[in-house]
């Protein structure tokens, strides 16, 4: 099975670790008090201008990629990101 271009990302994100910055590819994304939609929603990221700085990195249900923000706003899934150089 081939990887999905998410999957690649995902795969350079968890080999790079954390601590690490990534960029937006969307224009807000939610922030969860854990690794997953069934955690509680805190608020929501605006600019995606701003790299984002991460302090972990786990999978979630469906084998979704979460970092946790490193300002301590809770997790973010990193669908539609990339590493910041």
């Amino acid at each position: 099975m081939a990887l999905t271009d998410n999957e690649k990302m995902w795969d350079t994100i968890e080999e790079h670790g954390a601590p690490c910055k990534v960029n937006l590819f969307c224009d807000s994304k939610k922030t969860y008090t854990g690794p997953g939609e069934e955690y509680v929603d805190l608020c929501s990221i605006q600019d995606k201008k701003i790299p984002v700085d991460l302090e972990e990195i786990r999978r979630g249900k469906g084998n979704v990629l979460w970092g946790r923000l490193k300002d301590g706003f809770g997790w973010i899934d990193l669908r539609n990101v990339q590493l910041a150089e």
